[in-house]
């Protein structure tokens, strides 16, 4: 009884901080095995320089404690730490719901000497009864507020630092389309090291950015709270200091996400989500990041600083139609087809460009087109020799619209650029307007570089094997990338998923200030409405879907200030470094059918038959503004993303200019006029 009193006093006096504690620090892993691949930035292993961060912070004397709901093999630490400089002693304790109020049970936890404690990967919900609401919880949190230790985990281990966790398994192509499906469920204050933030893991493994955008939507709906996520990359470390700057340390990336002042919300059970205006900042290896302000404090060597003003998006001379499912699912396109068919006139003559004319999905693609109300059908086989079939090349002059279907990426943009009878054909009834639809992965084609290869194995953004080939350059400074979310029937489902997610933000380092598009499509796994975008030639995006279509994700790169590509080559029979992009800051738009995106303009997403000119805003040169008004007089309020207030003015008139704060970056101009008020998103360079 004496030695139970004198371990609780103990223990007591561990959680009781003191008036003035400093923050401890954190390693948060995003999952995947230590000990593989080089950089050219530094040597050794990713983890390597993750562990001796934490190391050099709580003293390389200090012991390692691994915390585990279950049995936990932590021998192979030892070797792994003592070749990193380690010198303490490696524990590991198995904590159970019985025994997580009674500190006898792991008094190593408590013990001065412990430096590191960490929670191995798992089942994040399995760590919930051992840490909330009990002593070891407590006493953790405690140590890590007083500045005494560095916690860590890897996958669900990092998943439960922050004052919410994930507890469910949902898929991304599941979490945008609902964000209240049934496999998404939260809690709240298991091990709250960070006040409102939440951390998820395998990002660009598992494609898992759908997911935190739904986790963003139903924090605030849940609990009221606008949150930052982070979401963080396999064979990747978030390195948290005691003054909540993060470096990040890996192969990867940490994407985190986080709401503004001119943030919409429609987050519903039963409905695709849509979430405005996203402040967005992924960032790689050596990226050190202010998880306050989400500004970036510094960049590695190997990154750069972008200082040209952004490009301006060039609409087609026609309309474009992208379809992001894949032709050979059992899906529905149908309004998209019909709506194709609507733009080619009365009795459209339509031509379908293919590698291969004698395929089924061609041929039923074909059948479908003439049952649908197309007078005629040309089937044109984009190859070396089709392309310089002249009866192809009359079939393309004759035709009042074109289909991209199931082509071969690596070679459709070069052949139909070339001087050839069809691409000749093809580019001068393109200058005259002729509506084109692209389906599926041919949507890569719309670009002016495709990335190929993004099917043929798994993981190819992982091991560098994603190629580059000429697009069509149909729409400069526009970039999509297709079936970004669509559920393969090959183990495991998500396989392909990062080399189309990862490899378009890889792309648009190339292209500093553009616009990308993640377009997800419908699948036989998850959905058959079909998801699709119209392209008008004023450059106006909508999206169109199905009663269960999902959402687009809209990647607004106007204020991107830094970038960078991985230098991490992940095995020895890699073709090249991973391929994942560094791109900080910038905005996404998650939006569904109810929202069109001006690709020209790129000020805000605005609801679908909203007045344009109710309140508008033009660029003017010198850092000026304009703001047009329908009625006369009002207030204007300027914000920066952290909420800042800069400063105020009333006018009277209908117009007004404004110049924004000498400060480059990003800010919010709210115009209050008597039953309308607007927040507009500019950017200072």
């Amino acid at each position: 009884m004496r030695y139970s009193k004198l371990i609780l006093g103990v223990f007591l006096l561990s959680i009781l901080p003191d008036k003035t504690y400093s923050r401890g620090y954190i390693v948060a892993l995003g999952g995947g095995t230590e000990g593989i691949g080089s950089s050219s930035y530094y040597p050794g292993t990713w983890s390597d320089s993750a562990f001796k961060w934490a190391l050099s912070k709580v003293g390389y004397n200090k012991d390692f404690v691994a915390v585990y709901y279950d049995n936990y093999d932590a021998s192979w630490w030892v070797s792994y730490l003592r070749g990193l400089g380690h010198t303490g002693t490696v524990k590991s304790i198995r904590v159970t719901t019985q025994n997580a109020n009674n500190p006898s049970k792991w008094v190593d936890v408590y013990n001065p000497n412990t430096g590191i404690i960490w929670f191995p990967g798992g089942d994040q919900s399995s760590y919930i009864p051992i840490l909330k609401n009990t002593a070891l919880g407590d006493s953790i949190r405690a140590r890590y507020l007083r500045g005494e230790v560095c916690v860590g985990g890897t996958s669900a281990g990092a998943m439960i630092l922050g004052e919410y966790v994930s507890t469910g398994s949902s898929y991304s192509d599941e979490a945008i389309r609902n964000p209240y499906n049934s496999f998404l469920s939260y809690d709240v204050n298991v091990l709250p090291l960070i006040d409102n933030f939440l951390f998820d893991t395998h990002v660009a493994e598992k494609g898992r950015i759908g997911r935190m955008f739904a986790h963003l939507g139903r924090i605030k709906n849940d609990y009221g709270e606008d949150i930052t996520i982070a979401g963080i990359d396999d064979c990747t470390a978030l390195c948290i200091d005691s003054d909540l700057s993060a470096t990040v340390i890996g192969s990867g990336s940490v994407t985190f996400l986080r709401a503004t002042p001119s943030t919409e919300r429609i987050v519903q059970s039963g409905r695709p989500l849509v979430l405005t205006n996203l402040k967005t900042v992924r960032a790689g290896d050596r990226f050190k990041v202010d998880l306050q302000t989400l500004s970036v404090l510094s960049i590695p060597a190997t990154a750069w600083e972008i200082t040209q003003a952004p490009p301006s998006v060039t609409p087609p001379p026609g309309p474009i139609i992208l379809v992001g499912g894949k032709p050979n699912e059992r899906v529905d396109q149908q309004s998209a087809l019909q709506e194709f068919l609507s733009l080619a006139g009365s009795s459209p003559i339509v031509t379908i460009f293919t590698a291969n004319t004698t395929m089924d999905t061609v041929i039923n693609y074909r059948n479908n087109l003439l049952s649908l109300g197309a007078s005629q059908v040309y089937l044109v086989e984009i190859s070396s020799t089709g392309v310089n079939n002249q009866t192809y090349a009359e079939y393309v002059s004759n035709s009042s619209g074109f289909v991209f279907l199931k082509n071969n990426l690596q070679v459709t943009g070069d052949l139909l650029l070339a001087s050839n009878p069809v691409g000749n054909a093809y580019r001068q009834k393109v200058s005259q307007g002729v509506p084109q639809i692209f389906i599926g992965l041919d949507c890569w084609l719309v670009n002016e570089k495709v990335i190929y290869n993004t099917e043929s194995n798994t993981y190819n953004a992982y091991y560098g094997d994603l190629r580059t080939s000429n697009g069509l350059n149909l729409i400069p400074g526009f970039f999509v990338s297709p079936a970004v979310f669509v559920w393969e029937s090959a183990s495991p489902g998500y396989q392909y998923l990062e080399s189309k997610i990862d490899g378009l933000f890889w792309l648009l380092t190339y292209y500093p200030g553009s616009v990308g598009l993640l377009l997800d499509g419908a699948s036989n796994v998850m959905s058959y409405d079909e998801t699709w975008v119209k392209i008008t030639p004023d450059g106006i995006l909508k999206s169109r879907r199905g009663t269960n279509g999902s959402p687009v994700i809209i990647l607004d790169l106007n204020q991107n200030q830094y970038a960078t590509r991985s230098t991490w080559t992940m095995r020895s029979t890699s073709s090249g470094p991973r391929q994942n992009g560094s791109i900080a800051p910038f905005v996404i738009h998650v939006v569904d059918s109810n929202f069109v995106y001006d690709l020209v303009q790129r000020l805000d997403v605005r609801e679908k038959g909203s007045d344009k000119n109710m309140i508008g805003l033009n660029y003017l040169s010198n850092g000026c503004v304009k703001i047009y008004l329908q009625e006369s007089g009002g207030e204007l309020r300027v914000f920066d993303p952290r909420g800042i207030f800069y400063g105020s003015a009333r006018f009277e008139g209908r117009e007004y200019t404004m110049k924004l704060p000498d400060k480059r970056g990003i800010y919010f101009v709210e115009v209050r006029q008597k039953d309308h008020r607007k927040v507009f998103r500019v950017v200072r360079f």
